[in-house]
């Protein structure tokens, strides 16, 4: 299956459907530029708990990369890349209760429980909001980030 554009309310369900009705989906492959970390985290469930690889041929940043974790098998071509930053809150209006901080903190256990290095975990969110960190593949390799370049 090829899960791209944004990572938008409501794509956790339509996919829980589909995977309902095709049990042969093996892979997900993902581009995107990021979107809904609550959405990506629904993902990333439903990747782990069905057995579903993930893999990247060009690009996945910020909420893509939470989603990407929870492959069983996590894959890139050769051309690949992932972005990582900080989070923030994209409205143009002040939201009461956001704590980006706080919602950082969950998916670096997430992150952690993916079997990804600690130490690669930390380091993901050195980039400001606004700037992206792309790892180099050695990086994403050692860190277990990233299972195998194809």
């Amino acid at each position: 299956i090829a899960i791209t554009g944004s990572i938008e309310l409501g794509i956790t369900r339509n996919l829980k459907t589909l995977l309902a009705a095709n049990s042969d989906i093996l892979t997900a492959h993902l581009t995107s530029d990021g979107g809904n970390i609550y959405e990506a985290r629904g993902l990333a469930k439903l990747f782990r708990d069905n057995n579903i690889n993930t893999h990247v041929n060009t690009n996945c940043s910020s909420a893509c990369t939470i989603a990407f974790a929870g492959g069983k098998l996590r894959t890139m071509d050769p051309d690949g890349k992932f972005g990582f930053h900080q989070y923030r809150i994209d409205s143009a209006i002040r939201t009461i209760n956001s704590d980006p901080q706080g919602e950082q903190n969950k998916d670096k256990e997430l992150f952690k429980s993916s079997g990804v290095s600690p130490e690669f975990v930390e380091k993901m969110f050195d980039a400001p909001p606004n700037e992206m960190w792309f790892p180099t593949i050695e990086e994403l390799l050692q860190s277990e980030y990233v299972h195998q370049v194809k």
